[in-house]
């Protein structure tokens, strides 16, 4: 399916076909959502549970002004990594010391938005937990859940999904529900075919042998450009007479769906069924050349994986999805991709199946490994791949050879870059106890490990860890590797207080990379050099080091990392008394600022200080009071030096000021969020913030608003407010009338929007 580019935040995919029937169903969750803010869709597989939750959110994105999100967790096979899924889905950018929930309260804390969980039955546990502490935390947010059972937590509403009709709903004469969906698909496939008095007992027939399932009928629907209706009725027959072996205590609709999937199979060409079920292994989907790498063996010749590929989309085994301009993915469903999982292990071939996956995964992942820095402003060859990656991880956790660390050590490289580090530590911690993987790459494990520790500031296992990749390649003699292992080593050192170590180190590194063609690499040592040097107090060697590396840092792909090396260059020029230089290269880092890598409190405390210094006290002090907010969400800690500067600063400002007028200063920096202290850097103009609006309610009707966004039915709320039931429909109906309101979720959006300041912050 293509995504649709919104015009509102959130991400749902495109919906490309006709939805057909379940009208009293889209009615139903409209009046839930207006009393719920949790509801869970169940029903077997096939039922059209997935469908049905993006038709009505597609149709329903202006109830929620801060985006409509699907996320789809099929694939996901570890509910520990659920989380985190879900913040990649959303694009949350996470703090290193964030747990994944924590940094989704944090970003929906405020918001108004939809969240579609597809498929959770496989992790119903960890869906249960994920979501209370979602609506706990955060009163704006609606969670629409597809599962084949419910999650069982308070508040959730259970809405079972049917199969489709397969008869005329009121005796009007109309088509069945099941029969139009046969008939709209059939359609596709060729535009002539329509109902008529003559093939209208037949397909009745096979919609009623398919029990309604709407991915059952799909399939059959598909094949009627290669079958005669009566043709496929037959074939059904057959298919469903060997069901009579199937266990008795398996649900009749889950055997219908698999006897749908079986004749369908039955269909395919050999090609076909090899390439099915060998793709199978792919449980993140894949591309062509993901699918010619691990599905080109004999009997199937890569120049075939093409076609064979595109006919089963044809055929709805495989789905198409356009991720970005000119890039598409393919996935299998997941009952067809456990279905040819089966097929793959009676066929003899999971292990060289999985083997080829293994060995593609690995190509990808060494550009990654010898990368000079992993955001590059372009994709990854490992874009994507995070599911297989783990499929592969597992396949091979009982070999004792390279291949199982560095696919660990790859999937850790992306995870650290995206901010989402800490749920790979075990896997990366088990991956070096491994003692069948080679030197060379241990070492990498170790660098991977060592940087993922600098980011959690533990500098001791970092320097440990780091200490140990430096051995290992000075006995290989790898140059390039052993001066990117000085260089996450010196790191350490230098946060340890060990600074004339770590400045040895990067003198070593610049040198081994002055003598390679590496220029981002080479740059970037530069810079971690020219910072030590710059807090050493020896500012002409860190000038002529930071002029060296400068041309690199305008480059696309480190577009990323300028807004530090311009925060680095503002503090040279603040050492060396350039007041005008220091506030240009500041102002310009701040224009800069890249959410992905904040530097936002050095950039607000190095303006301060260049505030402070040149008689703009009162700005010196908000902007103090702005960056020790952000500090404190972010749990950052200044350097002692910068520290000390920043406090000898701050005292000058205060010294030039009434106290009346440093504490409103204070006050007023205090509340400001980050986006908005940047634009004050920028624009220099203070407006006082806005008095709050007056509240048009009274204390009880305000309480009662906010059990109202909190979720909680009529009843609920009348036990915590100790009133009848009767008496919070008349409360709530002051509250609509006094507001010009109409729906529950109205009143939630309002108290969301007119919350304290006190709430509003992220602590």
């Amino acid at each position: 399916m293509v995504p649709v580019a919104a015009s509102k935040p959130g991400k749902l995919p495109a919906i490309v076909d006709a939805f057909v029937g379940r009208g009293p169903d889209l009615a139903e969750l409209t009046r839930l959502a207006d009393t719920h803010r949790l509801v869970t869709l169940t029903g077997p597989g096939g039922v059209g549970k997935s469908r049905l939750a993006l038709e009505w959110a597609a149709a329903n994105r202006p109830r929620y002004p801060d985006g409509v999100w699907f996320v789809p967790l099929a694939s996901t096979g570890d509910g520990a990594l659920m989380g985190r899924v879900i913040a990649v889905a959303l694009e949350v950018k996470r703090e290193v010391w964030e747990s994944p929930e924590d940094a989704l309260a944090r970003r929906l804390a405020d918001q108004q938005i939809l969240l579609i969980l597809d498929n959770c039955e496989h992790l119903i546990d960890e869906s249960a937990r994920l979501v209370g502490v979602l609506r706990q935390r955060c009163p704006g947010l609606t969670v629409l859940v597809t599962s084949r059972e419910a999650l069982r937590v308070r508040g959730e509403v259970v809405v079972r999904v049917e199969p489709l009709g397969l008869a005329d709903p009121a005796g009007t004469g109309t088509q069945a529900d099941a029969v139009r969906l046969f008939v709209e698909r059939a359609s596709e496939r060729v535009p002539a075919f329509a109902l008529t008095p003559q093939n209208s007992p037949t397909v009745s027939t096979i919609c009623a042998r398919l029990d309604g399932l709407p991915l059952a009928i799909e399939l059959a629907a598909r094949w009627v450009d290669v079958l005669s209706l009566r043709e496929t009725l037959r074939r059904l027959d057959d298919r469903f007479a060997l069901l009579t072996l199937s266990p008795r205590d398996v649900d009749d609709r889950h055997r219908s769906l698999r006897a749908a999937i079986e004749w369908s199979h039955a269909l395919l060409s050999p090609t076909e069924k090899v390439v099915l079920r060998r793709l199978s292994v792919l449980p993140g989907g894949f591309d062509f050349a993901g699918a010619t790498a691990v599905c080109a063996a004999a009997p199937v010749p890569s120049g075939e994986i093409f076609g064979t590929v595109t006919a089963l989309v044809a055929k709805s085994l495989v789905s198409a999805t356009e991720v970005s301009a000119d890039v598409w993915r393919y996935q299998l469903a997941e009952s067809v991709r456990l279905f040819a999982v089966e097929q793959l292990i009676d066929s003899g071939e999971l292990a060289s199946t999985n083997q080829r996956m293994t060995d593609w995964l690995v190509r990808l992942a060494m550009p990654v490994m010898h990368a000079p820095y992993l955001s590059t402003g372009g994709a990854s060859p490992l874009d994507g791949e995070d599911a297989n990656l783990l499929a592969a991880i597992e396949w091979s956790r009982d070999r004792d050879d390279d291949q199982h660390v560095l696919l660990v050590t790859a999937l850790v490289a992306g995870w650290i870059e995206n901010r989402y580090a800490r749920e790979g530590a075990d896997l990366l911690d088990a991956a070096l106890s491994r003692p069948g993987a080679s030197p060379r790459v241990r070492s990498l494990a170790l660098h991977m490990a060592a940087q993922l520790a600098n980011l959690w500031g533990d500098y001791g296992q970092a320097a440990r860890l780091g200490g140990e990749a430096v051995a290992i390649q000075r006995r290989l003699g790898s140059s390039p590797a052993l001066a990117r292992a000085l260089n996450v080593w010196a790191i350490a050192q230098d946060n340890l207080g060990e600074s004339p170590a770590a400045r040895t180190a990067l003198r070593e590194c610049v040198a081994i990379l002055g003598m390679a063609d590496d220029p981002m690499r080479l740059a970037m040592a530069q810079y971690n050099l020219a910072f030590n040097l710059l807090k050493a107090g020896e500012l002409s060697e860190a000038g002529r080091l930071l002029d060296q590396a400068a041309p690199a840092y305008g480059l696309t792909g480190a577009r990323s990392r300028r807004p530090i090396f311009l925060r680095t260059l503002g503090l040279l020029a603040l050492l060396r008394d350039d007041l005008a230089g220091a506030e240009r290269h500041f102002l310009q880092a701040a224009r800069e600022t890249d959410p992905a890598h904040p530097v936002e409190e050095e950039v607000l405390e190095g303006l301060a200080v260049v505030s402070a210094l040149s008689g703009r006290a009162e700005r010196a002090v908000r902007l103090v009071a702005a960056a020790a907010e952000a500090r404190g969400r972010r749990r950052a800690v200044a350097e002692p030096w910068w520290q000390e500067r920043l406090d000898a600063a701050a005292a000058r400002a205060r010294a030039q000021l009434p106290e009346e007028v440093v504490a409103s200063a204070r006050a007023a920096g205090r509340v400001l969020e980050v986006e908005q202290a940047l634009r004050y850097d920028l624009d220099d103009a203070w407006s006082a913030p806005a008095a709050p609006e007056p509240v048009p309610l009274t204390g009880r009707e305000r309480e009662g608003a906010v059990l109202v966004a909190r979720g909680l039915t009529n009843r609920q709320i009348a036990r915590e407010l100790a009133v009848s039931e009767r008496t919070v429909e008349a409360l709530l109906s002051r509250v609509r009338g006094k507001l010009g309101l109409a729906t529950r979720a109205q009143i939630a959006g309002w108290v969301v929007e007119h919350r304290t300041p006190a709430r509003r912050r992220m602590d």
